[in-house]
């Protein structure tokens, strides 16, 4: 006998445990557990809130990588980040930090009964900022404060929960924006007698500020909702000088040397180089990929002369096929964060 078993789109999500009950009508009716499964949002429902048409649904909920954009109005610079909403453990870590949230911890029964809402999940979520691999590793314990870029790309990769839960998320940057001050949506320039302008403007104006965007559906209208981070203690504001802010990709560069097939190993070299006038130390290469590599590759370089490039080359085995996108970190004891990346079509195996 064969039985197929479907949830209502209006089901709760989180971790359910499937029994079977017999009545052989004797009065003992034993049963019998048959396993455990997890129910998450559908954007592939059309009768769900979460329903998204293609091609949506790639981007906003499949795709496991992608860029992130930090700088200012006049120098606007891309950066890889691995959501890595796939990987292993995610969706468990995931519903252990629902069952962390305040809401929980106050009615965990009506608490449940909401989770088939994902704007009121959203609003959960968007309270609670953390790295989830650090924080499910250092025994779940809350953090105070987090930058909007963190708490954004957190919110939206498996590092939070968004697009692991299913619920289509985008990641959106913007520039010279203003602050909520007064609640006028006006910003305010202020200037002294001479016609300077003051520093007290800039106060009033963000010049960079990351959000993320659930698609919300709600009653007979759909769109993005974008969700900000809680603004728990006070911002401290630092003006920097640099003489070579555009060095990133110039300074990492990525070669495959084999054919990208998975679940078969392929030579990636990475070529290296020191941007700077005088020598550096503490050299750490580190190498991640969702659906290339499982943990990421780190690797100590050592020292290096001023301009000095140098090579290593990794062996890697992808265990996902498909486009993925490999990405390099750079650092040294007098920089950090020089990034690379570079997007792979993994071939299947059957193809070969």
């Amino acid at each position: 006998m064969e039985i197929t078993l479907s949830a209502p789109a209006s089901a709760v999500i989180g971790q359910f445990l499937l029994k079977i009950h017999i009545d052989s009508g004797t009065g003992h009716i034993p049963s019998y557990q048959l396993g455990e499964f997890i129910l998450l949002f559908n954007a592939w429902c059309p009768a769900g809130d979460m329903y998204l048409a293609i091609p949506g649904r790639q981007e906003y909920v499949m795709n496991d990588y992608g860029l992130i954009y930090q700088g200012n109005k006049n120098w606007i610079h891309p950066y890889p980040w691995n959501y890595g909403q796939f990987e292993e453990d995610t969706v468990d870590i995931c519903l252990k930090l629902l069952d962390r949230s305040l809401n929980f911890q106050r009615d965990p029964v009506k608490e449940y009964s909401l989770r088939n809402n994902p704007i009121y999940l959203s609003r959960v979520v968007s309270t609670m900022v953390v790295i989830l691999r650090q924080w499910d590793a250092a025994g779940g314990q809350p953090v105070k404060y987090g930058q909007c870029w963190v708490f954004a790309v957190v919110m939206c990769t498996y590092r939070a929960m968004m697009r692991c839960l299913g619920i289509p998320t985008r990641y959106v940057t913007n520039f010279e924006s203003g602050h909520k001050k007064d609640s006028n949506l006006i910003i305010d320039e202020f200037y002294d007698t001479t016609g300077r302008i003051l520093a007290l403007t800039a106060r009033t104006v963000c010049g960079e500020n990351h959000n993320q965007e659930p698609w919300k559906v709600a009653q007979t209208y759909l769109k993005f909702k974008i969700t900000e981070s809680p603004e728990i203690g006070q911002d401290i504001k630092l003006i920097l000088l640099a003489c070579n802010l555009a060095f990133e990709y110039k300074n990492v560069k990525l070669s495959v040397l084999t054919p990208v097939v998975e679940k078969q190993p392929f030579a990636l070299q990475v070529v290296i180089a020191n941007p700077l006038y005088e020598p550096v130390a503490d050299c750490v290469l580190t190498v991640e990929g969702g659906g290339l590599l499982k943990e990421q590759l780190s690797t100590d370089m050592g020292a290096l002369r001023p301009q000095e490039r140098t090579s290593i080359t990794f062996q890697i085995i992808p265990f996902k096929s498909s486009q993925r996108q490999l990405q390099v970190n750079f650092k040294s004891n007098k920089f950090r964060d020089i990034k690379g990346y570079k997007t792979l079509m993994v071939a299947p195996t059957s193809r070969f």
